[in-house]
This record gives C-alpha cells, structure tokens and sequence, in this order.
C-alpha cells in the first residue's frame, strides 16, 4: 500500500510514516550512532557468519554488520521499498568491505529465502510499523530463516 506521505516523496512503496525518509532517517541515525553501534556490537554477531538486515532501510546498519562478519562472512538484505534497497546497495557498493552481499526488495512478512538460511537476522527500526498479527508473521519468518542455535534479534529506537 502506497501512502499519500510516500507518493509525495517520490516512493513506489511505503514503508511505514513519512517520517521514516532518509532525510529524517538519517539524522536521527546519525544523532543515536553511539546508542545503535552499542547494540550492533552487542548482539554478538560473529566473522564468518551470514547475517541477515531485515527491514534494512538505506543500509545504514549495512557497513557495521559488515565489520562484524568480515571478510568471510556475508550480509543479506531487504527492504519493502525497492528505493530503499537500491540506497543500501548503493552504500554497499561504495564501502570498502570485500564480503558477500545480496540486498533485494521484499517482506519481512513473507522473507523469500529458505529455512535456516542464516546464523543471525537484525531487525531495527521496522518492527513499529507492524500490527500485532503482522508481528507475530514477521517474527516467526525470522525464527524460519535462522538456523537451529542461530540468533534472531529485533530492536526499536529506545533513543530519546
């Protein structure tokens, strides 16, 4: 469903409030680095693991899994609007990690990857927008990608 907020700044697909464009995403993003890297770094997200960014956005969290899994890992990635996931690749592209990355338009209420495809799925910043049953759909896709004694992690802004 394409919101009035989103046609207006020139999306094909919403992705949840007007407020979730770059131009307010990102400095926000920038303002709480501090506070999000601490929670990246946290999760425990090992070198050579195959991490999943569902819900990735404009990649912002992209570069810092990457440093996480490093050279012998891989990062996968979606996001409902294929705007968002063109401005992740794009970030991608111009990084300078050397790891594997496949970043694609799609749900997290229906992931287009196989069952225990991933040592770990991080979810910022997306799960908000979700009602409880979407959730509840979302939650158990992260569960379906994770591979047994894998970690599925969602987080919400807790920034003020």
């Amino acid at each position: 469903m394409l919101t009035k907020d989103h046609a207006a700044l020139g999306y094909t697909t919403s992705t949840g409030l007007a407020f979730t464009h770059e131009e307010i995403v990102d400095p926000h993003f920038e303002a709480c680095a501090d506070a999000y890297r601490e929670a990246v770094e946290g999760v425990g997200i090992r070198a050579g693991w195959h991490v999943l960014d569902a819900g990735c956005g404009s990649g912002t969290f992209l570069p810092w899994l990457a440093e996480l899994v490093g050279e012998r890992g891989r990062i996968s990635a979606l996001d409902l609007a294929w705007e968002n996931a063109e401005r992740a690749s794009e970030r991608m592209r111009n990084h300078q990690a050397r790891l594997r990355t496949e970043i694609r338009q799609g749900s997290v209420l229906r992931l287009p990857y196989p069952d225990a495809s991933f040592d770990a799925v991080w979810c910022a910043n997306t799960t908000q927008y979700l009602d409880d049953a979407e959730l509840a759909r979302a939650l158990s896709e992260f569960r379906r990608v994770t591979r047994p004694g894998g970690w599925s992690r969602s987080r919400t802004s807790t920034a003020r």
